[in-house]
């Protein structure tokens, strides 16, 4: 009975926090990445590189977040004060491994932001192509040295998670602590960098200003990622504080893990502006029409409607008339009723005609009809 009050009380704390922020961005991010495969498989094929690497990262992300969740189930985020030792033992190993999936999470998914850019701006930019290689070598060297160095910061290294054990962690430790000052200050750069890169692609093209803005917004989403790199980076210094490990490492750990969301999520939001396209495209469709149904009115169709003849009926000239049909014509033609069975409303869809002559690579993005072929839609059925 004690130990089951004991494992009820180990979830607590920052706990709760942790778990419903997580889920919540893994949510969004599996939505974002089904958006994204939909858009290379239906849309605009075939899916790229970036996605590969995209999907690598959520790999590494689901991976790394169930060990985070043993975390906490174990007590990461309540004081160490309500936990027992082996509690405490569990939470920080299974916190270790979450951390060091994640700083290799990191890696694919910043090259997959990188190998999208790579592949809008073309071959024939070579110097900034190779700046931007050695952003992701960079941030690739300095990840996987972290994560190396997190196993052996203590001597022996499970007295990492097992303070109890007889050994040290003192000059490892703060080695540990200042490689992560520069792997979450060059990683937090490199956000801020992807960020802002969009301008230096799109400041020549041939596009509309307001067109301009809004792809370098779905770009700059990552500035997000930035800041909470920046964040996380501030609270590596609670690392060093070993009374209250649990409580501590948790808010390393929550900002680790919402930068490395909103990374994914981040990247894959210009991949779908053709989905958006497509969207507003059939919005603007049906909006007018509508309008024009409620705007046609009886009399409208009644004062422009014109007799139809029948396929059928083979044209006579009106010397071959039977004399009752000549005869009767204006009174029938005044009982006589026409149905208007279609109203068709064609709309041209010029989209970036202009701008998809001029630039090529601009259908990578956009997914509109042939700007010369009209869209054809029957709006209404009148009598």
């Amino acid at each position: 009975m004690a130990s089951r009050d004991v494992d009820m009380d180990a979830y607590g704390g920052l706990g709760p926090t942790i778990m419903c922020v997580i889920w919540t961005e893994l949510s969004v991010a599996l939505i974002f990445m089904a958006m994204r495969l939909y858009v290379g498989m239906c849309i605009k094929k075939p899916l790229g590189w970036d996605f590969v690497w995209a999907a690598t990262a959520m790999i590494f992300g689901i991976a790394g977040q169930g060990f985070l969740v043993g975390a906490v189930a174990n007590g990461m985020g309540n004081h160490v004060e309500l936990l027992d030792p082996h509690q405490i033992d569990r939470a920080v190993l299974f916190d270790t491994i979450s951390i060091s999936i994640l700083l290799i999470g990191y890696c694919p998914g910043k090259i997959a932001i990188i190998a999208f850019l790579l592949r809008i701006q073309g071959p024939t930019h070579v110097k900034k192509a190779r700046f931007l290689y050695f952003l992701a070598a960079s941030n690739v060297l300095l990840n996987f040295t972290q994560a190396i160095i997190i196993w052996f910061q203590c001597d022996p290294p499970a007295k990492l998670w097992n303070s109890n054990l007889p050994g040290k962690c003192s000059t490892a430790d703060h080695v540990n602590s200042d490689l992560g000052y520069l792997q979450g200050s060059w990683s937090s750069a490199t956000d801020l960098i992807l960020a802002t890169y969009s301008p230096v692609v799109f400041r020549r093209l041939q596009l509309p200003v307001k067109q301009k803005i809004g792809i370098m917004c779905l770009l700059g989403a990552g500035i997000l990622a930035c800041v909470c790199g920046c964040i996380r980076t501030v609270q590596i210094h609670r690392v060093r504080n070993v009374t209250d490990r649990t409580g501590n490492l948790a808010y390393l750990s929550l900002w680790a893990w919402t930068e490395f969301w909103i990374l994914v999520i981040a990247g894959s939001l210009p991949l779908l502006r053709p989905l958006f396209a497509r969207m507003i495209s059939r919005l603007a469709l049906v909006v007018p029409r509508r309008n024009s149904t409620q705007d046609v009115s009886p009399k409208d169709s009644k004062s422009s409607r014109i007799p139809m003849a029948s396929p059928n009926k083979v044209s006579e000239e009106p010397s071959d008339l039977p004399q009752q049909f000549a005869r009767s014509e204006s009174q029938e033609h005044k009982s006589e009723i026409f149905v208007t069975k279609h109203i068709t409303v064609e709309r041209e869809v010029r989209g970036l005609q202009q701008q998809s002559q001029e630039e090529p690579w601009l259908g990578k993005f956009d997914d509109f009809a042939s700007p010369s072929r009209p869209i054809s839609r029957t709006i209404g059925t009148m009598v």
